[in-house]
C-alpha cells in the first residue's frame, strides 16, 4: 500500500505501485490518473519526499474518480447486455 510505505519512508514500496498503477491507468484510458502515478514515480525516483507527500492524496483521489467512472460503466454494459 502506497500510503503505508510513505508512513514508514520506504521510497522503493512507494514507486513500485505508482509505476504499476500507471501503466493499469493507461490500459484503462484513465489518463488523469497515470499522469499522477508517472508524477508519483518520478518523486519517488529522485527520492522527493515533499512531492510524494503532496501527490499521494490527489492519485488516492484520481483512482476514487475512475474506479467510480469504471463501475458505472461496467454496470450500463450489463444492463445493456439485458
Amino acid at each position: 500500500d502506497i500510503k503505508l510505505a510513505r508512513d514508514v519512508r520506504d521510497i522503493e514500496q512507494v514507486r513500485i505501485p505508482a509505476h504499476t498503477l500507471k501503466s493499469s491507468a493507461r490500459l484503462v484510458g484513465a489518463a488523469a490518473l497515470a499522469d499522477l502515478c508517472q508524477a508519483l514515480e518520478d518523486a519517488a525516483s529522485n527520492s522527493d519526499w515533499q512531492d510524494v507527500d503532496r501527490l499521494i492524496p490527489r492519485v488516492s483521489e484520481a483512482l476514487g474518480l475512475a474506479t467510480n467512472l469504471i463501475t458505472r460503466k461496467l454496470g450500463d454494459l450489463d444492463y445493456a447486455n439485458s
